[in-house]
C-alpha cells in the first residue's frame, strides 16, 4: 500500500465551483428528477414488490465526518431490510447487483441513481471529485487495517475510480487511485486542480456514454 499522503483541505475556488456546478445542474435536471420520481412510483405500481419511497437516505464517511447520503432507491424494500438485518449496507447490495427494482437496474446502469448527491454537494457534505462516500463500518473497517484514504480527502460523486472503470483488478488497485488523486491535489495550486478535476469529471462522462455505469 501507498504510504498515506497528507490530508487535503478544500479551498474557497473549489468550494465555489462545487456549489455553483451542483446547483446549475439541479436546476438542468428538475424535469429529469420528476421523471425518475414518476418511473419508480409506475414501476410499484405495477410491480408491487419494487413499491416504495423514491429516495432512500443512509449514513455515509466525507473526510472523517459523518453525514447522510441522498440517492434515488434502487432496491427493492424487502432486499433493503434483510441486508440491514444482516449488518449489510445499500452499497453491499449495489455492488452485488442484488434485490434491484426494474427501473433501479435501468437507473444503476447510467449512474441517474446517484443524481440527489447534488444535493449533499450543495450541503458542503461532499465534492463533485474525491473518494466515494463508504459506509461507516466499511470507514472504521479500513481504518482499522491502515488504510486512511477516506479520511484525507472529502468524498466525491466522481473520481479516478470510475474513471477509470473495468481498468482495475483488484481492490487494492481501487485504493491506489484514491491514494494518487490525494497525493496529486495536494501539491497543485488551485486552478490546476479544477482543471485535474474537470479531466476526471469528463473521463466519467465517456465512461457513462458506454453504458458501463459508475
Amino acid at each position: 500500500m501507498n504510504p498515506a499522503p497528507q490530508p487535503v483541505d478544500v479551498d474557497p475556488i473549489k468550494n465555489l465551483v462545487d456549489k455553483v456546478v451542483s446547483a446549475t445542474v439541479l436546476l438542468l435536471t428538475a424535469p429529469l428528477f420528476a421523471l425518475v420520481g414518476l418511473a419508480i412510483k409506475i414501476d410499484g405500481a405495477l410491480w408491487p414488490q419494487d413499491r416504495g419511497p423514491v429516495f432512500y437516505r443512509e449514513p455515509r464517511i466525507s473526510a472523517g465526518q459523518p453525514f447522510i447520503v441522498i440517492k434515488f432507491r434502487t432496491a427493492q424494500i424487502r432486499a433493503i431490510e434483510e441486508a440491514r438485518a444482516v449488518g449489510l449496507t445499500i452499497k453491499h447490495l449495489e455492488r452485488t447487483d442484488r434485490g434491484h427494482t426494474r427501473v433501479g437496474k435501468v437507473l444503476r446502469r447510467w449512474y441517474l441513481d446517484e443524481l440527489p448527491q447534488l444535493i449533499n454537494i450543495l450541503c458542503g457534505d461532499m465534492s463533485l471529485v474525491g473518494p466515494r462516500p463508504p459506509a461507516p463500518s466499511e470507514y472504521e473497517r479500513e481504518l482499522s487495517e491502515g488504510n486512511t484514504r477516506k479520511a484525507l480527502a472529502r468524498a466525491g460523486l466522481v473520481g479516478l475510480q470510475q474513471a477509470q472503470k473495468g481498468q482495475t483488478a483488484s481492490f487494492e488497485e481501487e485504493i491506489a487511485l484514491d491514494y494518487e488523486y490525494v497525493a496529486r491535489v495536494g501539491d497543485m495550486h488551485p486552478l490546476q486542480r479544477l482543471a485535474y478535476e474537470f479531466d476526471i469529471i469528463l473521463r466519467c462522462l465517456r465512461v457513462l456514454w458506454e453504458g458501463k455505469g459508475l
